[in-house]
């Protein structure tokens, strides 16, 4: 089924909802001239610690009854009120599953899943891309822990998209797809770029090449990368994801005065007041996750 097409009405259970005022680590931006606009929500203690919000129990249509996707269904809806009742206009959402990363866009996207909301609005899932083309009112959705959400926009259209650290390069495949040229395929060299939400490079991301068990391919990943795009691939020695787009862009024929790197804070150090880490780590916490929205207003 193309994402694209358009559904018949549908009919789901009403549900009251509360807008997103009561979530207590939440960062939004209005990014790519107020085009887009760009959510993340983190660590709330009402949810499993070690699940988050994650999206791994939401495949199919009958897992809305899972217990395990109470909180995160209700999010869905309370995202929704939020869009509404500042007049934008929720069509569905699109959550892309990349297992593993493989750098992939397509220009038509196929989703496999199409699952009905307790709202009435339609979740599709299923598409083995990283991201895809949005229309006004579709919700590109991911639930990342460390890695970067990009938002890309030229006169051909707006792509959202998750980036890892293989989503951008992948040394076993290193000529082989990657988000920032996915992206220019589409969009072409005038696009305009927008990053954030991510891990930054430091200690806390270490790619040690001295490690018995990955130290080798970590050299390899470096010595690529340097060779490919440049030395600000790695900043004081670690890995850092916000270079390597940036370095990637100019290197496919984009411009670095067209990309704007948010780094207002790093998904593994932010802390709230009392010092308690306000967003899940890959890091830290293993599996739990995040979870972002993008929408096109």
């Amino acid at each position: 089924m193309n994402s694209f097409e358009q559904m018949p009405p549908q009919v789901a259970k009403k549900e009251t909802t509360h807008g997103l005022e009561s979530y207590p680590n939440i960062e939004r931006r209005e990014v790519l001239e107020d085009a887009v606009e760009v959510f993340i929500v983190g660590k709330n203690t009402e949810i499993p610690e070690d699940q988050g919000w994650s999206m791994r129990f939401l495949k199919k249509n009958e897992d809305v009854t899972r217990p395990e996707n109470e909180h995160i269904l209700r999010l869905f809806a309370d995202f929704t009120s939020e869009m509404s009742a500042a007049g934008i206009s929720v069509n569905r959402f699109l959550a892309l599953v990349s297992i593993p990363h493989n750098g992939k866009i397509d220009e038509s996207t196929e989703f496999n899943e199409e699952i009905l909301l307790p709202n009435g609005k339609l979740l599709y899932r299923g598409s083995n891309t990283e991201g895809c083309l949005l229309q006004r009112g579709d919700v590109f959705v991911v639930s990342p822990a460390d890695c970067l959400t990009v938002i890309a926009k030229s006169d051909k259209g707006i792509i959202a998209s998750h980036a890892g650290r293989e989503s951008l390069f992948n040394i076993d495949n290193p000529d082989g797809p990657n988000v920032v040229k996915s992206i220019l395929d589409i969009l072409g060299p005038d696009t305009k770029f927008w990053t954030g939400f991510g891990i930054h490079a430091g200690e806390h991301f270490k790619h040690d090449e001295t490690n018995s068990a990955h130290g080798e391919r970590t050299k390899q990943r470096r010595e690529a990368l340097q060779y490919k795009y440049g030395p600000t691939t790695h900043s004081d020695g670690n890995l850092d994801m916000h270079g390597i787009l940036v370095d990637q862009i100019e290197a496919y024929g984009g411009e670095r005065s067209n990309v704007t790197v948010d780094k207002t804070f790093c998904t593994f150090n932010e802390t709230d007041e009392d010092g308690i880490a306000r967003f899940y780590s890959q890091r830290r916490e293993g599996l739990s996750r995040n979870l972002v929205f993008v929408i096109v207003k």
